[in-house]
């Protein structure tokens, strides 16, 4: 991120608006923020975080920050921040607060607005996360871009925990090590990959290679049956297809006859189509052509008549439209020959209208000089009455002025005021949480008592109650054994007779048969014995559950007590320290409302010194402009002065240069009047100088036509000359063929040609006839000559039909089982082939998942995100080595150690390590800079920007002389290295050696100025 401009107004001391142009000071490479302790220096940089993220590090929203960052003088707070981001784009954020003018202690935010810059314009953006823009949060942003006071060692002294979750954010890449959910899914992903295996592998039961061998015998079996039906089934089929045969020949003959005897009656009217495309041919080939040019001839020449006595009258009349043009022509000669003098007329017209416009416009500017000479009495005497009210309002400004405290002064005091009641609540929280945790505890006391146990006791042991109930259920136990033992042995005395072998020593006599009592009693006794000790299992299980959570919940209670009672008494003590750093006199620490009327007197006066402030300001507006009014009036006569001569002047010269007309006959005449005028003779003479152009013009258009309608008449008369000779002959070698062919009449001929008969299709339509019936005639005669000696029984041919079919179906049968033998064999050697896959498949599943095991136990916690984490900490520590060392003489090294800490290596005492804690307020600085720059750096390669931005807040007045020359030589080679670092320091010796800078002044009146230097 590199700053481009900053705009501040109405924030914390800065009352007026300021604008700092960041470009100078980042092409410098190294710059400073100097200015005395209140100056304003740390809001610079607390507006640029402001600005980004809505949050500073001085004050949270529960200090009602939009408040106390606007300058008590203000009415509006104003940030707008330009910067460019790691991917080199351009962004625009705009804040602002607004004080309620009827509520001065009410100061609303105004919702945040993004810009980017594109095409050279500012487009909002649609969200007002920072974050995304330079892919930092606001906590690492305080880490590693602007690091404001108190906050420069935060990142050395982080827990690995914190520490290792900022790495990740400020690395993202190191996401990508935490492979325990991948891992994880992936695991997932096999195991269910391997049920949907094992599922499929299920229904493979039954394929195995010896089922295919079984069902392979079984098929050759049945091929050799079917080969045998087939030996048979050849000689019935060949006997039945001859027989089959010769009946279809037998009815083929008695169809075609039939077919014979349907073409000998269409032959008839075939034969008279014939005759009548034949003579319809004939008239055609010889009259059609000579009918055609006949209707040609005599459509043309009526065509051309009727367009010769078109053009006949066209031309009459075009010889009459020149006639009446030319008599036009001669009735305008004599005006057009007078319109040059009539143009004079209207020039001098023109000169007199321009006249009377002039005269006209003298009068306005003479009425307009009066209008404004009666004016400046009145505005003489406001301009005294302004400067005395705004002498007066000075005055009381000043008196007001006397009992306003510094806006500084009562910020401070009222921060402090309003932390010591944070403290004030947090003990009053503290002691009703230590009260509520109090009660929980002495409620639970209460419960044991209940439960009959002591409550001073820590922990109860129910083992000894345990080892009871255990002797007792072995004790059932025994006595259950024996009574099932009882009742076997009853069963079996019940069922033994002489002769038949006992069940247990396999003797057939039985002397002495055992007698047992009835066992009812004692079964009913020993359930009873068994439920009870059941109960009492339940009921100590019940009871050491409930009094485990009592004391759980006691122990919880008491911790929480503890922290609390803890708790208290460090807020009790930052209380009694806050309360030491009291130390303005003209206040009581204790009496908070004496404070808080002096700064309402304050703010009210301030109130009343804004409120006067806008009246002078007011004033001396009006005054303003009052005086720019008087100044605009004297300006105005003297202009409307020069303008009356130079209308007189024009007037002049327009009455010298009128030719023809006399000025004076038209003295009593109007403007309006001399316009309409001269607007009716310049109509009249152009409308003139138009009609006889046009007239020309038409004459000019009408003689060409005349001529081309001549020749075009000619032409016309030529071809219907022409035409009538063309249709006499045609006619008359019509009549020469009627009379050398013999034809009764022309009227014939055309009722002949009228009939439109298609001769193609006709003479296709006979020849295909005559075609189809010679190949008839000749079939016949073929079937007649080959059934000539032979004859056909029906009653053979109907069982030899029989006898095929039977054959035939038997075949088929045996065939259809030979094709589903051979599918289920090709069935399942494909299943077999599957299942083999299929088990190859779950062995390596079977693999990956041993695999994928190990690698979930290695991945688990974070742990591999950690170690990649120490990795980069430790070439973060060798990078700020590098400085480090210089900083401290070689004395002093930083390293990561396996609790993934930060420690010191000390080469003054042998290289052994101790922790940083321990390193004084200015070595402290030197390894949080070296660290912070390291840390900037990785940053700035990681996202892949040409240059980074490093703002430091602290540090340099820890150093002495030769530290500070070895810190700022340490900066001042970031600007080989394309590098921006800038200091806020009051250290006057830096200001020095820093080229470029920005100096911070507070003005009493103006509050915090910049100034470039």
């Amino acid at each position: 991120m590199i700053p481009l401009k900053l705009t501040m107004e109405g924030l914390y001391s800065y009352q007026e608006k300021q604008t700092i142009d960041f470009t100078s000071l980042t092409d410098a490479g190294l710059f400073g923020v100097f200015g005395s302790v209140g100056s304003g220096k740390s809001s610079i940089l607390e507006a640029i975080t402001f600005a980004l993220y809505g949050e500073t590090e001085r004050m949270n929203k529960r200090d009602n920050r939009a408040y106390n960052m606007m300058n008590l003088k203000s009415s509006k707070s104003f940030i707008e921040f330009d910067f460019i981001n790691f991917e080199n784009r351009i962004f625009r954020i705009i804040r602002d607060f607004r004080r309620n003018s009827k509520k001065f202690d009410d100061v609303k935010t105004q919702t945040p607005t993004f810009y980017e810059k594109i095409d050279g314009n500012f487009i909002p953006l649609a969200h007002t996360d920072a974050a995304r823009i330079i892919n930092l949060s606001y906590t690492n942003f305080k880490r590693t871009i602007i690091i404001p006071q108190g906050q420069f060692k935060e990142f050395i002294e982080l827990g690995a925990t914190d520490r290792t979750k900022m790495m990740k954010e400020i690395y993202p890449e190191l996401e990508k090590f935490d492979l325990y959910h991948k891992a994880s899914k992936l695991n997932d992903e096999n195991k269910s990959a391997l049920d949907v295996l094992m599922g499929t592998l299920a229904g493979f039961e039954g394929i195995s290679q010896e089922n295919i061998n079984l069902l392979e015998e079984d098929l050759g079996k049945e091929k050799d049956s079917l080969k045998t039906l087939r030996d048979v089934f050849t000689p019935i089929s060949e006997h039945f297809n001859k027989l089959k045969t010769l009946k279809d020949d037998f009815n083929n003959l008695e169809t075609k006859q039939n077919e014979l005897d349907v073409k000998n009656e269409e032959k008839i009217a075939i034969d008279e189509l014939a005759k009548e495309t034949a003579e319809y041919e004939k008239i055609h080939q010889i009259f059609f052509q000579k009918f055609e040019d006949r209707k040609r001839t005599e459509k043309e020449y009526d065509g051309k008549n009727a367009l010769l006595t078109s053009e006949t009258e066209n031309l009459g009349n075009l010889n009459k439209e020149l006639e009446k043009i030319t008599k036009k022509i001669d009735e305008l000669k004599e005006d057009f020959e007078n319109l040059p003098t009539k143009r004079k007329e209207e020039i001098d017209l023109q000169k007199i209208i321009e006249i009377k416009r002039l005269e006209k416009e003298e009068s306005d500017l003479e009425s307009d000089k009066k209008a404004k000479l009666e004016n400046q009495p009145d505005l003489l005497k406001k301009k005294v009455d302004l400067e005395k009210n705004i002498e007066k309002t000075e005055s009381e400004i000043n008196e007001l002025n006397k009992n306003i405290l510094d806006a500084e002064l009562l910020l401070v005091i009222n921060n402090w005021f309003s932390a010591r009641k944070n403290f004030q609540d947090d003990l009053i929280k503290l002691k009703n949480d230590g009260k509520s945790r109090k009660d929980e505890i002495l409620r639970l006391n209460r419960e044991l008592e209940i439960l009959g146990i002591d409550p001073k006791k820590v922990e109860i042991n129910f083992d000894l109650e345990k080892d009871k109930l255990k002797e007792r259920r072995e004790t059932m136990n025994l006595r259950k054994s024996n009574f099932d033992l009882r009742t076997q042995l009853s069963k079996y005395a019940e069922h033994l007779h002489n002769g038949e072998a006992c069940p247990l020593c396999g003797s057939d006599e039985h002397p002495k048969i055992i007698e047992i009592e009835d066992l009812t009693a004692e079964k009913a006794s020993l359930k009873r014995d068994f439920e009870n000790l059941e109960n009492d299992e339940t009921k100590l299980a019940d009871l050491e559950k409930k009094v485990d959570k009592i004391f759980h919940d006691r122990r919880f209670y008491q911790e929480q007590f503890n922290i609390a009672k803890e708790k208290y008494g460090e807020t009790e003590k930052e209380l009694n320290k806050h309360k030491e750093t009291f130390i303005w006199k003209q206040f009581d620490a204790e009496n908070e409302d004496n404070f808080m009327a002096a700064r309402d007197l304050s703010n009210n006066n301030q109130k009343e010194i804004s409120t006067r402030q806008k009246a002078i300001k007011k004033n001396r507006e009006d005054l303003k402009d009052t005086d720019i009014k008087l100044q605009e009036i004297t300006d105005a006569i003297k202009d409307i002065d020069i303008k009356i001569g130079r209308i007189q002047g024009q007037i002049a010269q327009n009455s010298s240069q009128i030719q023809l007309l006399k000025l004076q006959d038209f003295k009593e005449k109007t403007l309006v009047e001399v316009q309409d005028l001269f607007n009716q003779n310049l109509a009249k003479n152009n409308q003139l100088e138009k009609d006889l152009l046009e007239l020309e013009n038409s004459k000019k258009e009408i003689l060409p036509k005349i001529t081309a309608s001549e020749t075009r008449k000619n032409t016309l008369e030529d071809d219907v000359k022409r035409l009538d000779g063309e249709k006499t002959s045609v006619q008359d070698q019509i009549l020469q063929l009627i009379s050398d062919h013999q034809i009764e009449s022309e009227e014939f001929i055309s009722s002949v040609l009228a009939e439109g008969i298609d001769v193609i299709a006709n003479n296709e339509t006979i020849k295909n006839f005559n075609i189809a019936y010679g190949i008839l005639k000749s079939s016949i005669a073929e079937l007649e000559k080959k059934l000539k000696d032979l004859s056909f029984s029906e009653e053979e041919f109907s069982a030899s039909e029989t006898k095929f079919n039977e054959a035939s179906k038997n075949v088929d049968e045996a065939n259809r089982v030979v094709i589903q033998k051979e599918a289920e064999l090709s069935r399942q050697k494909g299943e077999l082939q599957k299942m083999k896959e299929h088990l190859d498949k779950k062995e390596a599943l079977e693999k990956r998942a041993l695999n994928l095991s190990k690698m979930i136990n290695l991945f688990k916690g974070s742990g591999f995100v950690e170690y990649v984490s120490s990795i980069y900490l430790g070439n973060l520590c060798d990078n700020a080595n590098e400085r480090f060392h210089k900083m401290t003489r070689n004395q002093l090294s930083l390293r990561v150690n396996e609790s993934n800490d930060f420690e010191i290596i000390d080469y003054l005492n042998d290289g052994k390590s101790r922790s940083v804690k321990t390193l004084s307020g200015g070595q402290s600085f030197q390894v949080s800079l070296s660290l912070a720059l390291a840390l900037a750096e990785s940053v700035q390669s990681h996202a892949k920007a040409d240059r980074n931005f490093f703002f430091i807040d602290e540090g340099f007045g820890t150093q002495d002389q030769e530290s500070v020359n070895i810190v700022f030589e340490t900066l001042m080679n970031l600007q080989k290295e394309n590098r921006i670092v800038g200091i806020i320091s009051h250290v006057e010796e830096l200001k020095e050696k820093i080229p470029v800078s920005l100096s911070i002044t507070k003005d009493a009146e103006r509050g915090s100025l910049i100034e470039m230097v």
